[in-house]
């Protein structure tokens, strides 16, 4: 892990070395890097795992700024098997991001119009992110267990018990942001990396079962798996 962040360190540095004179105000748009700012990330709210998500952007150099992520897992059911295999969601997602941002903003040709209208200009400023995350997530997941007894001795037993899910990895992102109203921006980007998965089943799962019965969802699982993730956010920039 360690190889890899300062791997990503350098490479970002060669690249800044090579970006153009530091940009500040684009005329037209008025679009400019922020010194810090505060977001919302309504994306977070969907899937298997939805959470309040808000983050904290502030500039640590000529070009590069630092992000810094956080939501709490709410406890909504958004499948219909969520009630037995995922109740009662509680816990955090986490990250931290390291951004670069170009040194220029480029220009919107295709999907301007559609916002702005005929005639009128557009306007993004793009960026690359090394993020380090890290997430951990606990749910109650309800099963048939079936139980032997010995000499010829079986039985059932329904339980509901506690899964934790932990996550630890890394992602590149690629992204940009536009400028909407005033000093609020909308920022779109993606991610592909890898994280560390970790599920733990708590003491309330039977010990010595034969056979679980139920969905195939993963409750022991330790191992590496792509990570991907696409994100809108609501950016308020303090200049």
């Amino acid at each position: 892990m360690a190889r890899s962040v300062l791997f990503v360190i350098l490479t970002l540095l060669a690249f800044n070395l090579h970006a153009q004179e530091y940009f500040e105000v684009e005329r037209d748009s008025q679009l400019v890097r922020p010194r810090f700012a505060i977001k919302i990330v309504p994306t977070q709210l969907a899937w298997r795992f939805p959470a309040y998500t808000a983050a904290l952007e502030h500039r640590i150099g000529e070009n590069f700024s630092v992000e810094y992520k956080y939501g709490l897992v709410k406890g909504w059911d958004v499948f219909e098997d969520d009630a037995i295999y995922f109740a009662d969601k509680s816990g955090f997602k986490s990250a931290i991001t390291l951004k670069m941002y170009a040194s220029e903003t480029r220009n919107l040709s295709g999907m301007s119009s559609w916002f702005y209208g005929d005639g009128q200009n557009s306007s993004i400023l793009p960026f690359i992110g090394f993020e380090l995350l890290f997430n951990e997530i606990n749910f109650d997941r309800t099963r048939i267990f079936r139980i032997d007894c010995n000499n010829g001795c079986e039985y059932f037993e329904k339980a509901t018990y506690g899964v934790s899910r932990q996550e630890i990895g890394i992602r590149w992102n690629l992204g940009f942001i536009a400028k909407l109203i005033g000093s609020l921006n909308i920022e779109m980007s993606g991610a592909v990396g890898f994280v560390n998965q970790d599920y733990t089943p708590d003491s309330r799962r039977p010990k010595n079962f034969d056979r679980m019965y139920g969905r195939n969802y993963d409750e022991e699982f330790n191992g590496i798996v792509p990570s991907l993730n696409l994100s809108m956010k609501l950016m308020y920039s303090l200049k």
